[in-house]
This record gives structure tokens, C-alpha cells and sequence, in this order.
């Protein structure tokens, strides 16, 4: 993620993505983002990106909760 997504302004973004165990985006959630074009910016991408599958073993779990901050620093 960090060399595929590259925010357009200065800000930080904090999001909570739900996946599947096959790596399919279930939900985004923005929970803060100092800015609009940034928050529009990963809402877009992040919808296209391929996520790996998630093997647990020792887990019957079907989805997975993560949460994650994208920063752009000047």
C-alpha cells in the first residue's frame, strides 16, 4: 500500500477496512481525515486494490478488521 497509494495533499487519513478471508473488501470506513481530497482519494483506490488472502488455520473467521493511517508529509 505504501508505494501504490500516494495521498494529493499534505494530512493524515486513519481508515477501518473489513476484509474477507480471500482478500475481497467487504467495508470502508473512514474514521478521520484532516482532509476532503485525501479522504476522496483513498475511498476511490482503495476500492481497486487486490488485498492478499487471509489464512488463519486455527480460526473459522470470514472476515478480518484492520485499521490503518496514510499520511502525507511534507
Amino acid at each position: 500500500l505504501y508505494e501504490a497509494l500516494h495521498l494529493p495533499e499534505h494530512g493524515e487519513v486513519k481508515v477501518e477496512l473489513t476484509l474477507c478471508s480471500d482478500g475481497r473488501l467487504l467495508r470502508l470506513n473512514v474514521l478521520r481525515a484532516e482532509s476532503k481530497k485525501n479522504k476522496t482519494y483513498l475511498e476511490k483506490q482503495l476500492r481497486h486494490v487486490s488485498f492478499p488472502s487471509i489464512s488463519d488455520r486455527s480460526s473459522s473467521k470470514k472476515e478480518h478488521t484492520f485499521v490503518l493511517s496514510f499520511s502525507h508529509e511534507i
